[in-house]
């Protein structure tokens, strides 16, 4: 089984609330089809943006997080930009997300930076459009699981469900690229933590640990076979290592 987990976040500086999506992309072995599960989803006070990165480090240091996490913050507003910095700090390394109002593919790229994980000033570039339109294409697809019994997973679908009902005027509605998202529902932030960590998930190819440690032993046991010294032809010839 292939597994990355992505942490979607959230911050919201109308309600000093930040969402935190911890999501689990998952491909079973002898499958190609990729699913995002829910692992974690949660709204806590955000107003001290320390104690949030504090918080996130915890979170990712437990199993079976640690070292197959990245961290995706909206850093559009001031305080994701505040939290972005905080991570830095405390030696993570968050992928820095700009959301626009945009409803345009052509608005999505990288800011600055040499790569992906290059948060620093920069960071990408994505329409709220786009965010919203993967995850509804992950969950109408069958590829998104919610399947958690708890009030905040609840609220994730029935933003979900609201925003798929504001679809047909999202063109009408988010044209222009300097205008934030929109923040008219009640479960907005739910969606865009969530949808953060998928659309980055996207992004990114899943490797299967144990199939790299399997390939990993085919080349060391080919390496082994065809540098093997053949005694069999010269008996009296003994392996230098053995000397």
């Amino acid at each position: 089984m292939a597994y990355e987990f992505f942490l979607g976040v959230d911050p919201d500086d109308d309600t000093d609330a930040v969402t935190l999506a911890l999501i689990e992309k998952a491909r079973y072995r002898n499958e190609d089809v990729v699913t995002y599960h829910v692992r974690q989803l949660l709204q806590r006070d955000g107003t001290d943006e320390r104690a949030v990165a504090q918080f996130i480090q915890n979170m990712v240091a437990d199993e079976p997080y640690v070292g197959r996490t990245d961290i995706v913050v909206n850093r559009t507003e001031r305080r994701g930009r505040h939290l972005v910095e905080y991570l830095q700090e405390a030696g993570l390394s968050p992928i820095g997300v700009t959301i626009t109002g945009g409803d345009s593919a052509a608005q999505t790229g990288l800011v600055t930076g040499d790569g992906p994980r290059d948060a620093g000033e920069g960071g990408f570039l994505v329409s709220e459009h786009e965010l919203v339109q993967n995850i509804e294409d992950l969950y109408g697809g069958g590829r998104f699981d919610m399947n958690q019994d708890s009030p905040e997973v609840s609220s994730l679908g029935d933003g979900l469900l609201d925003y798929m009902n504001k679809a047909p005027e999202a063109g009408v509605a988010l044209q222009h690229i300097d205008r934030e998202p929109h923040r008219e529902g009640l479960y907005d932030s739910l969606v865009l933590g969530a949808a953060l960590a998928c659309w980055y998930g996207e992004q990114m190819s899943l490797d299967d640990p144990e199939e790299d440690l399997e390939e990993e032993i085919r080349s060391i046991a080919e390496r082994v076979r065809t540098e093997r010294i053949d005694t069999s032809t010269n008996p009296g010839r003994v392996p230098p290592s053995a000397r």
